[in-house]
């Protein structure tokens, strides 16, 4: 599935406008290569802040795109931006595929189709011990849009194995998203360090 950055004259399918979680320099990124391309007037997407280093940004998730949402569409569409987050979450659950939760020993994978993994720290019934048995708090690292890797601040090597994964991931991979960290505290993510 592609990322469009720019405007369509296609309507916008509400029932299709998902949470998409990206770094905040990847705005920065957006912004100088649509300048390189001649572009004088830059988009002004929703967004809202999940944390010092990551955002959510809202898109229409089509067949052959993902299209970023821009605050003059939020107010044709008449969704109050207070409401967007919970319907683009339950949009989110009906697109994509089952949750598969891989791996052990304090190491774990987790997939849902490729393009919406680090959307996945929005489900906030899905992390708990329950779900990963690892030891301490949990710890997840997300280098590339389709890897989301879960492990434990505590016991065993499986952080260390996601520390040295989670760099080679993001310094190759393709729709590189962080190469940062984040912990689960008081139910909201921050950067581990």
């Amino acid at each position: 599935v592609a990322e469009s950055v720019t405007s369509s004259l296609e309507p916008i399918d509400i029932a299709r406008i998902v949470p998409v979680v990206k770094e905040r320099a990847w705005l920065d990124d957006i912004r100088s290569a649509l300048a390189e391309q001649g572009l004088e007037e830059m988009p002004e997407y929703v967004q809202v802040p999940l944390n010092d280093h990551l955002i959510v940004l809202y898109a229409e998730d089509t067949p052959t795109n993902i299209r970023y949402l821009e605050k003059e569409t939020l107010g044709e569409l008449e969704v109050p931006l207070a409401d967007l987050g919970p319907m683009a979450l339950e949009n989110l659950r009906a697109l994509l595929p089952e949750i598969e939760i891989m791996g052990g020993d304090g190491l774990y994978l987790l997939t849902a189709g490729g393009n919406y993994e680090a959307s996945l720290l929005l489900y906030d019934e899905l992390w708990t011990h329950q779900n990963f048995p690892v030891e301490g708090e949990i710890v997840v690292g997300l280098p590339t849009r389709d890897v989301l890797m879960v492990a434990g601040t505590a016991g065993g090597d499986g952080l260390e194995r996601m520390r040295k994964f989670v760099k080679d991931a993001y310094e190759d991979g393709v729709y590189s998203l962080s190469p940062r960290l984040f912990v689960r505290r008081a139910d909201r993510w921050v950067v581990y360090e």
